[in-house]
């Protein structure tokens, strides 16, 4: 995996991580308000560089499937999603995506979504 991939996926993880409220350094104090603005992030409709928008599309995620399966999740079920699983459904999900015949440069929103739900349980 590619340094450019990696360093998005951390920073999707870190979003969720800070969506459960778990594994921040930082003062009990601030967790509600690191909270609210991971699911800022995450709600919003930017799709500039760095938006969760733009980091779903770079690591070839449709961003409504994958907020959908982050709000349906409990706070365990976030906490327990790790970087090398993140990455290895990441992976698996290129590879899928890689060995299809393309008859166009791009793949449909419709297939992103489908290899989305089947590669990455999040």
């Amino acid at each position: 995996m590619n340094p450019e991939t990696i360093l998005w996926t951390r920073v999707l993880l870190q979003a969720i991580w800070d969506l459960a409220g778990i594994r921040l350094n930082a003062p009990p104090r601030d967790i509600p308000r690191l909270q609210a603005s991971a699911r800022a992030w995450i709600c919003s409709d930017a799709d500039s560089l760095g938006s969760f928008r733009w980091t779903c599309y770079s690591l070839s995620l449709d961003p409504a499937t994958v907020r959908r399966r982050l709000f349906r999740k409990t706070k365990a079920e976030l906490g327990a999603l790790s970087e090398a699983e993140l990455q290895d459904k990441l992976r698996a999900t290129r590879r899928e995506v890689s060995d299809q015949p393309q008859v166009e440069e791009t793949i449909s929103l419709t297939t992103q979504q489908e290899f989305a739900q089947d590669g990455l349980a999040i």
